[in-house]
């Protein structure tokens, strides 16, 4: 008499096979949601560039390194109403403030530096985050 089941052993390598499998979809689908928030790091650090630009060409400065933190020069004018503030210069709808200060996609803040003579761009200000699984530096220089 003939037996049509499968054995332990044959579903135990079955079951290996689709751990596998999906083991490697998880760790591509990691690997691009990470690549993603690289680029809306690399984007994000960009528009805080554009913004910090167009604060200096109004007001004659750079935003100060301050507790206050970007946002506050950025786009809630609380700065006492300086003459030729012309913002907001930028406007993160989706909630990525805190503490006054705009959160990377890893909710860290993003760092600035218009005052250091160790920064990278010393004719215009460091702006930078680091992931945190790698330690590496998404700056604008």
């Amino acid at each position: 008499m003939k037996n049509n089941a499968f054995t332990i052993v044959e579903l135990m390598i079955v079951l290996i096979i689709m751990g596998i499998l999906m083991g490697l979809t998880v760790g591509g689908a990691m690997k691009i949601l990470q690549e993603a928030k690289k680029g809306q790091a690399e984007a994000d650090i960009g528009a805080l560039e554009s913004a910090v630009s167009r604060y200096e060409r109004d007001i004659g400065s750079y935003p100060p390194d301050s507790a206050n933190g970007l946002w506050y020069y950025l786009e809630d004018d609380r700065s006492g109403d300086p003459t030729g503030w012309e913002g907001p210069y930028i406007d993160f709808d989706d909630g990525r403030t805190s503490d006054n200060n705009y959160e990377d996609p890893w909710d860290n803040n993003y760092q600035y530096d218009c005052t250091s003579v160790t920064r990278h761009n010393l004719d215009f200000v460091d702006i930078w985050t680091t992931v945190p699984s790698t330690g590496d530096t998404i700056g604008n220089w």
